[in-house]
């Protein structure tokens, strides 16, 4: 599908032969050229695709510089993205509004010894990274292209796959989502109380996670978004004293190439139950007549605690 893409008179950065842009979303990007081109619901399919949206431009260089709450743009609902890898999400339409970053989000550079990988010293190159709708330029007419002939044929620069390989991992690594889960829970809890277990699931990634869920689906979590989700537990009156409680929390998603990225955590309470006081006395003595003490025992029932998991 890429190679025909090139008789269609696609090239790889869609109107252009800049590879790897993160704002092209379509087979003729190396990074998607594995039928791997993301699934944004009910605006994008993924898989094999040519790119069908002209997402914004992506400005590498101050000023304007890139605005990180745009991220690749709001038709894809996707959220914000971290470019500069500095931790957070800064940009001029956050709010509060903040300064937009400059960074390489191409992985460009200037090839000084012409061996296809970037070697130290070798500068990065940043320009503005324009966006393209394959399906609405497809050349039909392909006879007519210059180069008809050899359009379709596999030239020296196509990937192999330790390129492809290459151009994948640095764009997962760019976008790359983390869930970071908490879960609480009070410290004790009576026989016959009801309470909650409360957990949250936090975005501390770069990008977004998608097809995410925590008990039921979440969905698309941005990056820096949260969710929380809590499950309610009802305590037995027989519960034994001293009995502990938990529950594990698990999150999961799908990056952008659709890597699976999970995360967890488990909280726990211990069940409490009231104490009888004891019925004993002090012995007492008096004249003529002595009293012998009297007590009681109280046992608590014992009960297999419930099973939550």
């Amino acid at each position: 599908m890429h190679e025909f893409g090139h008789t269609l008179g696609l090239q790889h950065g869609g109107g252009d032969g800049v590879n790897d842009k993160p704002n092209y979303l379509g087979v003729m990007n190396y990074t998607f050229q594995p039928c791997s081109v993301t699934v944004a619901p009910s605006v994008l399919p993924g898989g094999c695709d040519y790119s069908r949206i002209n997402l914004p431009k992506l400005e590498e260089v101050l000023p304007p510089g890139l605005d990180e709450c745009v991220g690749l743009g709001a038709v894809l609902k996707l959220g914000g993205v971290d470019w500069d890898n500095a931790g957070g999400i800064t940009g001029a339409t956050c709010g509060p509004p903040t300064d937009n970053v400059s960074a390489n989000v191409n992985g460009d550079f200037t090839d000084t010894n012409g061996n296809d990988q970037r070697d130290p010293g070798e500068p990065s190159v940043l320009g503005t990274l324009t966006g393209y709708d394959d399906w609405s330029n497809l050349f039909y007419d392909f006879r007519s292209i210059e180069d008809y002939q050899t359009a379709g044929t596999p030239v020296a620069h196509e990937p192999d796959p330790g390129s492809i390989k290459h151009a994948q991992q640095q764009f997962a690594d760019q976008v790359r989502p983390e869930l970071t889960v908490t879960a609480t829970a009070p410290a004790e809890v009576a026989p016959g109380a009801s309470f909650d277990f409360v957990g949250k699931v936090t975005n501390t990634g770069r990008g977004p996670s998608l097809t995410t869920t925590m008990e039921n689906s979440i969905g698309i979590l941005p990056a820096t978004g949260s969710v929380s989700r809590a499950v309610t537990v009802d305590v037995p009156c027989a519960t034994a004293d001293g009995t502990v409680l938990t529950r594990k929390f698990t999150a999961k998603g799908k990056d952008m190439l659709g890597t699976e990225v999970s995360g967890s955590a488990s909280a726990g309470t211990t069940v409490r139950a009231p104490s009888s006081p004891s019925a004993k006395r002090p012995r007492r003595r008096s004249t003529p007549v002595s009293r012998s003490p009297t007590g009681s025992r109280t046992r608590t029932r014992a009960a297999v605690p419930p099973t939550t998991s």
